[in-house]
């Protein structure tokens, strides 16, 4: 289901917390933390263009975006286990910005069947009022992809592949179904205690959000913006709570003090203890 990149090197906690009761502790299992992210802002975001599997990159926004998102995890002491991404560039390479920059080593997992909704014949053109219900109306699939389309896998090298479900393009339904499984693995993960990061695109968080919630419905999720996630434990099994917007405590540094070139500041991930992902 997933491929692992890196071991883990480190522990995801909120440090500094105050200690709990130990008989708390004994007697509560503690459960593991979530917080979704979706990646920095993209060329195709800025032109409002269908991006789904090809692989448009970060702008210099969405770099400091990436680089800010590691920021407030870290000023609000919260380092993850594990961060899940996927293979899509905008994903990888804001993970790798957030965790450069928390200057920690955490594992890595990328899960293909956390790719964005596939949008079809949608892909490389302007987004409209009216193509824009397909990410609206939760069961409708937008016309699907052709061999001839510019944009298909064997006619364009910046597109990844066709989902794992090999559909020529997705409702939010779709993605819904072929995430369950991802789903339901991370829910063992923060059930056993792992605190997760998960780095990812809006569509497939809305449909990971409404497994949670049993609400079907398109969430507004903007990017580098973490949420965390809580849960409660009823007779035993976990229910969502609530979802908050994580910020700063601080106000934010310039970002000529925070971000550094591209490829500087990923080149420097191995020397700082980033997570190697290629």
């Amino acid at each position: 289901m997933f491929k692992r990149i890196v071991k883990p090197t480190s522990v995801f906690r909120r440090l500094g917390a105050a200690s709990e009761n130990i008989k708390t502790l004994v007697e509560t299992p503690k459960l593991g933390r979530l917080v979704l992210a979706r990646h920095g802002e993209t060329e195709f975001n800025i032109k409002e263009i269908w991006a789904g599997l090809y692989n448009t990159e970060l702008t210099p926004n969405g770099e400091r975006q990436a680089v800010n998102l590691g920021i407030i995890l870290r000023e609000n002491r919260l380092v993850p286990d594990i961060v899940i991404t996927t293979p899509l560039n905008r994903a990888r390479d804001t993970t790798k910005l957030a965790l450069t920059t928390m200057e920690i080593g955490a594992e890595v997992i990328e899960m293909p069947a956390l790719l964005e909704l596939h949008p079809g014949a949608l892909i490389g053109t302007k987004k409209t009022p009216e193509n824009k219900r397909f990410i609206k109306e939760w069961y409708t699939r937008p016309p699907a992809m052709d061999l001839e389309h510019p944009y298909h896998p064997q006619n364009n090298k910046g597109t990844i592949a066709m989902p794992p479900n090999g559909l020529g393009s997705e409702s939010l339904e779709d993605v819904a179904i072929r995430t369950r499984g991802a789903f339901e693995e991370i829910m063992r993960m923060i059930k056993n205690g792992e605190d997760i990061l998960i780095v990812g695109h809006s569509n497939h968080l809305s449909a990971f959000i409404s497994h949670m919630t049993g609400i079907k419905e398109k969430n507004s999720i903007k990017n580098a913006e973490p949420k965390e996630v809580f849960f409660d434990v009823v007779n035993g099994e976990m229910v969502f709570s609530r979802m908050d917007v994580l910020s700063l405590s601080t106000k934010l540094f310039p970002s000529a003090e925070i971000i550094s070139p591209k490829a500087e500041l990923l080149d420097s991930s191995k020397e700082k203890g980033g997570a190697e992902i290629d």
